[in-house]
């Protein structure tokens, strides 16, 4: 069963958010991040040929990496941040989601080469 990737109450706090108005808001953009946290290890795993090394997405309940996590969380709060029209904020947030999203896949591929696991 899939769960989110971001830590809600984590991203709420970051964002100095109280309330639960935000909360439908926060999960879209959650999902969006998801969807393109996926593509983006997928991608990355097809053009390194490293398909067998990448862990079937979504991922599943208690198996979302804590990189992984974070990037959701730093790509849900630059989605808050365009929306807001803070676009330094917006754009720092995104490049740290890019940055977790690379240690992840370099991770994987480190795993791989030294211990000759297949993660799956």
């Amino acid at each position: 069963m899939a769960v989110p990737y971001y830590d809600l109450t984590k991203v709420k706090l970051d964002l100095s958010i109280e309330d639960t108005g935000n909360d439908t808001q926060l999960g879209h953009w959650n999902d969006e991040a998801e969807s393109e946290i996926d593509d983006v290890l997928y991608d990355k795993a097809a053009k390194a040929r490293r398909i067998t090394a990448l862990p079937i997405l979504p991922f599943a309940s208690g198996s979302v990496p804590e990189s992984i996590q974070g990037a959701a969380d730093h790509l849900v709060k630059s989605r808050y941040y365009e929306f807001v029209k803070d676009l330094d904020m917006a754009k720092y947030h995104k490049e740290q989601a890019d940055i977790k999203m690379n240690l992840y896949v370099e991770r994987l591929e480190k795993d791989a080469q030294i211990y000759g696991r297949i993660v799956r």
